[in-house]
């Protein structure tokens, strides 16, 4: 997600972030008279260097790309409609904070989408998530009203994805249960 939303040096920057902030987290939060939490301590002080994160993002950019190419059809117009949708990402808190909630609130929505549940996305983590791992559910659009098929064998049937249906005053993490399939009917 950060390769797919960031460009190389801003991706490598926010994961030098990531990884000092994971580290001192692990330090500060190990009970080293636990064999666990010992092991957690003995990880956080492994050196990760900016280079290699920075090899890290170049190799999650190559496959992006080459994913990309394979899927040109369904990410073009996958992004066409992201980019209608008006959705952007929020950022709240640290950078840690901001990556890891917008990385758990795509992978939540994203695995609910494969099994099967529908989902009423407000949150554009999400899309960035489904952009990045090449996840097409059906989705149905709201304003302006299309109903998209990609017929994505990953994803069970009923993983539809429903957006624009925004409710004024509603404090959530942006992802919703939606009526799936059975909104373009009830919206009629």
């Amino acid at each position: 997600m950060l390769a797919r939303a960031w460009s190389g040096p801003e991706a490598t920057a926010i994961w030098v972030e990531l990884v000092a902030s994971r580290k001192t987290e692990l330090e500060k939060n190990s009970d080293r008279s636990q064999p666990h939490g010992l092991l957690a301590y003995t990880i956080a002080q492994h050196e990760i260097s900016r280079s290699q994160l920075a090899a890290w993002d170049a190799s999650a950019r190559a496959w992006l790309r080459s994913a990309d190419e394979i899927k040109r059809y369904e990410q073009t117009q996958l992004r066409l409609i992201i980019k209608d949708s008006g959705l952007s990402l929020s950022a709240s808190g640290t950078t840690y904070s901001s990556v890891i909630d917008a990385w758990v609130i795509a992978m939540t929505s994203l695995q609910s989408l494969i099994l099967g549940i529908p989902q009423n996305i407000s949150n554009a983590s999400v899309l960035l998530g489904l952009l990045s791992w090449h996840i097409y559910p059906d989705l149905n659009v709201v304003e302006p009203m299309a109903n998209i098929k990609f017929s994505d064998h990953l994803v069970k049937h009923g993983g539809v994805v429903t957006l624009g249906l925004n409710r004024e005053g509603a404090a959530d993490n942006g992802v919703r249960w939606s009526f799936g399939s059975l909104a373009p009917s009830i919206l009629r």
